[in-house]
């Protein structure tokens, strides 16, 4: 599960029930036949939030406060590409940098800050500022080839909270590595992010490794990204540590991907309509897209809290444009008087939480 408050409810899925009412023992066996026809009884644990809290952590290449015409380095690239696929995000983190009002500005990046900084003083960040998913890129400052003190953040992470999330960049070169004779801190780089891929991986995939099985995903951003380690304008680098405009493009669209393959249950679908007295029986029901959805699941309840309604559809089926979703059901005969609905989403990985409720009159 994403957020601690939800970890602290205690495996409710349902609604009134769900939201504290009888509806529960009215629904219970709708709940366990959609359940045993998903395949998905293991689901009967909290539903995540709809916000996701990533903390963005690191150094100036984080803060983006050098190279980036609008101070805010890949965050405000990586933030509208989270928000345009339909995720609820939280940046977070005790600072804020970036001149557009239109993104959430909270970072961690410390410019000036190595790896063993950041390990001193992260777990308190964290405790400032939680974070469902971390994205870390350091050891550009005091640069060395032993991966010692990344790990110790990655201790330091899961002490505060195992079930966090950490997206690792092994860190992008500097530009001197595009020289017809590379500089010495380009070979440590290359020889740093080597030796972090393998320290990762063991935590991830070692049995034997304390860690294990730590919940980690690798990003290559020296290689993978695509950077052109040339200086501006012909490249994607600054100067000889920080990208340029274009470089922090390439940045968010590699932390973007890998944000992807986290993962996640889906978001809060949010209701439209209809709400209030309706004269077009069979209404139509309209609500915003849940981020991560599949599948969505339509409650709908008569004055008596009997189920009147309680149908599956895929996103497709649901009309789903990236914004909204829509669906109508001919088949269903609503009697006159005052009826409440719900939407939840699902997907592989669970169901998110349910929409709150709004409620309609049939004349």
């Amino acid at each position: 599960m994403l957020n601690g408050s939800v970890r602290q409810r205690s495996g409710c899925i349902g609604k009134r029930s769900f939201m504290g009412i009888s509806m529960v023992r009215k629904s219970v066996r709708f709940i366990i036949a959609f359940l045993i026809v998903f395949g998905i009884l293991a689901i009967l644990v909290p539903a995540s939030d709809a916000i996701i809290r990533i903390m963005p952590l690191g150094d100036s290449i984080t803060a983006g406060t050098i190279g980036s015409s609008d101070d805010a380095g890949y965050r405000l690239s990586l933030y509208s590409s989270l928000t345009g696929f339909g995720y609820t995000v939280d940046f977070v983190g005790s600072q804020t940098d970036g001149n557009p009002n239109d993104f959430d500005p909270d970072h961690e990046g410390h410019p000036g800050f190595s790896d063993g900084d950041v390990a001193d003083k992260v777990y308190g960040w964290l405790t400032g500022n939680p974070a469902d998913i971390v994205l870390l890129h350091i050891g550009t400052n005091a640069l060395n080839s032993i991966p010692d003190d990344v790990e110790t953040i990655l201790d330091e992470i899961d002490a505060f909270d195992p079930d966090t999330w950490v997206v690792l960049a092994l860190i992008i070169n500097r530009a001197c590595a595009s020289d017809p004779d590379p500089c010495s801190g380009a070979q440590i780089t290359m020889d740093f992010n080597n030796n972090v891929k393998d320290m990762a991986l063991d935590r991830v995939n070692n049995p034997a490794n304390p860690a294990f099985p730590d919940k980690i995903i690798v990003v290559d951003m020296e290689d993978g990204a695509g950077i052109n380690y040339l200086l501006q304008p012909v490249g994607d680098m600054w100067d000889d540590l920080h990208p340029y405009d274009s470089g922090y493009v390439k940045m968010a669209d590699k932390w973007f991907s890998a944000i992807q393959r986290i993962p996640l249950e889906p978001g809060q679908p949010t209701l439209i309509s209809p709400s209030g007295a309706t004269s077009n029986p069979p209404p139509w029901y309209w609500w915003y897209q849940a981020s991560g959805a599949t599948y969505y699941h339509l409650l709908v309840l008569n004055a008596s809290d009997t189920p009147v309604i309680q149908k599956w559809y895929t996103a497709e089926q649901a009309n789903c444009n990236g914004n909204w979703c829509w669906v109508t059901d001919n088949t269903a005969t609503l009697a006159s008087g005052a009826h409440t609905w719900w939407i939840v989403a699902w997907n592989s990985n669970g169901l998110g939480p349910w929409s709150s409720e709004m409620s309609f009159s049939v004349p």
